[in-house]
């Protein structure tokens, strides 16, 4: 989901999304939302639980601000497991508007890759 999420939202102009690798360094980490983004030299950040239980997925979404760590958005996703790849793609988009982008036709498409 993560990598999925990452290359999905990289895709967008005036939006600059940390690597896989930079990011994954904090699972499991008592996180420090303001250390990391200046460690990271971002303005929100996008965190997520995921609970399966049998064919249902769960996902609780939140995208902080950084700097004061209020919630900016917050969603809860209650999808089958076999809707994954158009759930991401849907968060991508809710993401995206939440940051106020505003998409073009193209990178409508290309989020949806």
């Amino acid at each position: 989901m993560t990598e999925t999420l990452i290359s999905s939202l990289s895709k967008l102009p005036n939006l600059n999304v940390k690597a896989r690798s930079s990011v994954f360094r904090y699972k499991g980490k008592e996180l420090d939302f303001q250390k990391i983004a200046k460690e990271l030299n971002v303005q929100a950040i996008l965190t997520g639980r995921a609970v399966q239980q049998g064919e249902q997925l769960k996902l609780n979404l939140e995208l902080l601000d950084a700097t004061t760590e209020n919630v900016m958005w917050s969603e809860l996703y209650n999808r089958k497991q076999t809707d994954l790849v158009s759930l991401q793609s849907e968060i991508a988009r809710d993401v995206s508007n939440k940051l106020q982008l505003k998409l073009s036709g193209a990178d409508e498409q290309r989020i949806g890759e």
